[in-house]
């Protein structure tokens, strides 16, 4: 038990410092890094814009503090009649029927078609 123990506790750091899973080995050519999986050879993630990808995620994070701190302007929030919020309810309501829509229930059709 101590034995398995060390090998995996080895694998895990290998593993940890790289930030993969444990089932995917990390290949690099040239400048690109990617990640491929055993299992699934022709599948081949590329891990070039994960700056890129941390930076919309934070700013997205910061957006929402930003408007959530809105509140405590006193004068921003006299703007907030019946009109702003049924603008602002619509608007928002759109996106989220174009988001199940169009979105989801394409990638859910293709993904029915594929597995009969």
């Amino acid at each position: 038990l101590a034995q398995a123990a060390t090998a995996a506790g080895s694998v895990t750091a290998t593993s940890a410092a790289k930030h993969l899973p444990l089932c995917c080995s990390s290949h690099s050519r040239g400048s690109a890094s990617t990640m491929v999986c055993p299992e699934e050879e022709a599948e081949v993630i590329n891990l070039d814009n994960t700056g890129v990808a941390f930076a919309l995620v934070v700013a997205a994070g910061l957006s929402t503090a930003v408007g959530a701190a809105l509140v405590f302007f006193k004068n921003i929030v006299n703007l907030a009649n019946k009109r702003v919020l049924a603008a602002g309810l619509g608007f928002s309501s759109g996106v989220m029927v174009y988001v199940s829509f169009v979105e989801i229930f394409t990638k859910s059709t293709g993904a029915f078609e594929a597995n009969g």
